[in-house]
């Protein structure tokens, strides 16, 4: 099993398989985000504050016109990534193990294995999310954006809050946001478990700016 697996038909697969492997281990490593970092609960945030400038992305026409045939729900499309590559490589690993049986694989036809593993991997890759697109429910509500947010009231969290960093969580049902906040200069750092509100949002730090009530 190990010399198939190591045959040189079988590496680019196996190759894929480590990529994909290595890179959910490197997000799976918890990263505290910066002060300024909003936990949204699982809901996408926008703010033009934020991102003022629009950012130019050049992709491929072929490869963005692929995806959304595969994926019409609007899952993330690193989800549908992930899906695709790891059903063609372990097709792709599938088809060459009984292919072996005929005889050493020349080139050409593990060119063929590839191609009829990549094509069944695009049909289950769009199988399984309309499964998932069946069985999870679907959240239609708007994003939050940071004045939504301005005139709501939360418990302070951090040990106080200052003027230079603080934070606070806020109860929107069914989602719970942790936000960076501060006092403005010349008012009282407030302490640990006090309920304040919302009053404003400065742009330039990312911040939110709290008082006590």
């Amino acid at each position: 099993m190990i010399d198939f697996l190591l045959s040189w038909y079988n590496l680019p697969f196996l190759a894929l398989i480590a990529v994909l492997c290595f890179y959910q281990l490197l997000h799976g490593i918890e990263v505290q985000g910066e002060p300024g970092d909003l936990d949204t609960g699982g809901w996408d945030v926008l703010s033009a504050e934020q991102d003022p400038e629009p950012k130019v992305v050049v992709q491929s026409t072929a490869k963005i016109d692929l995806l959304r045939r595969l994926n019409p729900y609007g899952f993330p499309g690193l989800m549908v990534v992930i899906t695709l590559v790891f059903g063609t490589s372990i097709l792709g690993l599938g088809f060459n193990y009984y292919l072996i049986f005929i005889g050493e694989l020349m080139p050409i036809v593990w060119v063929l294995s590839a191609g009829v593993a990549f094509t069944l991997s695009c049909g289950l890759t769009r199988f399984l999310l309309a499964l998932a697109n069946f069985l999870l429910p679907t959240d239609d509500r708007p994003p939050v954006r940071h004045t939504d947010l301005i005139g709501q009231v939360g418990q302070v969290v951090s040990s106080q809050v200052n003027p230079n960093f603080g934070r606070v969580r806020i109860k929107l049902p069914p989602n719970v946001f942790t936000l960076a906040c501060e006092v403005e200069l010349g008012q009282p750092c407030i302490q640990q478990g006090t309920q304040v509100a919302l009053t404003t949002y400065d742009a330039d730090r990312h911040r939110f700016i709290v008082e006590q009530i």
